[in-house]
């Protein structure tokens, strides 16, 4: 009996719908992203969105370090989130639909090649991540777009300094049209820039005693995660700040106590406040 006459043997005996369900499917693509911090993920209702732009500021030891947008030599001293962004990095590549790649954009991204190694020396981090040495704003825009729009690349991870509006809102519409994250680390005094991300997060050093970075050097050292804008959310439905600590023996960034601070504190920017209602 040839394949189509036993094709249509079972869709004789059990009908047409027996045979398309029985067919290989493609993965269904996920909504949101679980970032593996429970109060987190509760709060944005089910992690953070797949396709979308998410802009993570830091990092930033103090309110006033924020304020100080005169200062040239703390203006160039910046240091993005990488602790965490790391984290999520190595969440999407846990999920079934993830593609090849993780594209990291811009030399001030680039992680340390150790803090890739997942728990028991895991390299597929690592062996996953392609770095994209670029500079300027136009330079990296242009790249994010190109990787967002790769088949081989799940996600983009890039240095956000200098975007615009116009530049957040193309990358929104890319990382949308094409089902993926995009995550930008941007430096603390732009959380005044308009921005069309989805969240935008603002990451501070938790309890700097020194010199402005000294937590940087800790063994596990802890972060202040606030989250300063999320679209569709009342800006009162939960609160705003956690604690995260980095677990050095799981290669994962953990959920610590949460922070006690309320959206709308001294620390938000006008803008902020005023996106949150949108």
């Amino acid at each position: 009996m040839s394949l189509a006459e036993q094709i249509r043997a079972i869709e004789e005996r059990f009908g047409e719908a027996a045979v398309r369900s029985a067919a290989p499917r493609e993965h269904e693509e996920l909504s949101h992203l679980l970032t593996g911090w429970a109060e987190i993920d509760a709060a944005l209702g089910g992690g953070l969105m797949m396709a979308a732009l998410h802009e993570w500021f830091g990092v930033a030891p103090s309110k006033n370090f924020v304020a100080c947008r005169e200062d040239e030599t703390r203006r160039h001293a910046w240091i993005p989130p990488l602790g965490p962004l790391v984290h999520l990095v190595r969440r999407a590549m846990s999920c079934e639909t993830f593609s090849d790649h993780a594209v990291w954009i811009g030399r001030r991204c680039f992680p340390y090649g150790g803090v890739l190694l997942g728990a028991g020396g895991d390299r597929r981090l690592l062996e996953r991540s392609i770095f994209v040495a670029v500079n300027g704003p136009a330079d990296r825009l242009w790249v994010t777009d190109l990787a967002l729009h790769s088949p081989a690349v799940g996600l983009v991870i890039a240095d956000g300094s200098g975007f615009d509006m116009a530049a957040t809102r193309r990358i929104q519409l890319v990382a949308k049209a094409h089902h993926k994250p995009a995550l930008l680390a941007r430096p603390p005094w732009e959380t005044h820039e308009l921005s069309a991300a989805q969240t935008r997060w603002l990451v501070r050093f938790e309890a700097v005693s020194g010199p402005v970075y000294e937590e940087s050097n800790s063994f596990n050292p802890r972060w202040s995660v606030e989250l300063l804008r999320c679209k569709g959310m009342q800006p009162d439905s939960c609160p705003c700040a956690w604690a995260l600590e980095w677990d050095r023996g799981e290669g994962a960034v953990r959920l610590s106590t949460a922070v006690a601070r309320q959206t709308g504190d001294a620390g938000d920017s006008t803008n902020d406040r005023r996106l949150k209602q949108a």
